[in-house]
């Protein structure tokens, strides 16, 4: 997520982390088949608490997938500017 860059030290122009931490663990608490529409539905509710965010990441990984290979992780990435 981004923030002003004009005004990084004042509290109104940053993030809740503790908010964005609720956002991501009611998330990660519902049964979900893809990866890409939980990094989805996290980045809506993210948007729709943080109205002036100016940019989005985040990466979710999944170790173990069930690929029918060996394959350590398979990752999701959503990156956005508003």
């Amino acid at each position: 997520m981004g923030i002003e860059p004009e005004f990084p030290n004042t509290l109104a122009n940053t993030i809740d982390y503790q908010i964005l931490l609720q956002i991501i663990q009611a998330h990660f608490a519902q049964s979900t088949d893809l990866l890409e529409t939980l990094v989805i539905n996290i980045e809506m509710a993210v948007q729709q608490i943080f109205l002036n965010i100016k940019y989005f990441f985040i990466s979710i990984q999944k170790t173990n997938p069930p690929l029918g290979i060996v394959c350590k992780s398979s990752e999701i990435i959503l990156e956005k500017n508003y």
